[in-house]
């Protein structure tokens, strides 16, 4: 378990998360973070197997946990990371059109974009490519990630 303070608004707020390991790479899992923005209609895992640079400016550990914490630089076993779900630009939402038809929600992660600029690109295309004009969605603005309901 490592302890600190989460960052956010310029407010500090005691915390703490986990550490793990899986095959030699070390990761973050937050399952109070999980819990909390999970709602009824979206079951979250946006702070599991997670990197240090994930939370850049968001968790700041104690000193003395502060190397473990800098050790946390794997994604690789993270959940977008492991079912090709990280976009980098808007064509590469072509992938999740193709699954629209076959799955009720879904989730993904932006890479490097604001979620909420690309959401409403991605209404758009569903508009115009799918037909659909009606969904849900959730947007973790912090770890830019997107859940969508049809």
């Amino acid at each position: 378990m490592l302890c600190g303070d989460t960052i956010d608004n310029n407010v500090k707020t005691p915390h703490s998360w986990n550490a793990i390991e899986i095959n030699s790479k070390f990761s973050i899992v937050d399952v109070t973070f999980d819990i909390t923005s999970s709602t009824n209609s979206f079951v979250r895992h946006d702070f599991f197997n997670i990197s240090t640079n994930d939370v850049k400016g968001l968790y700041k550990p104690i000193e003395s946990h502060k190397e473990i914490f800098d050790m946390c630089n794997s994604n690789n076993y993270n959940y977008f990371s492991l079912n090709n779900l990280v976009l980098s630009d808007i064509d590469a939402f072509r992938y999740i059109e193709k699954r629209i038809n076959k799955e009720k929600s879904f989730c993904f992660k932006v890479l490097n974009l604001n979620s909420v600029q690309f959401l409403d690109d991605i209404k758009q295309r569903l508009l115009k490519k799918i037909g659909i004009n009606r969904f849900e969605y959730s947007i973790n603005e912090k770890l830019n990630i997107i859940y969508l309901k049809f």
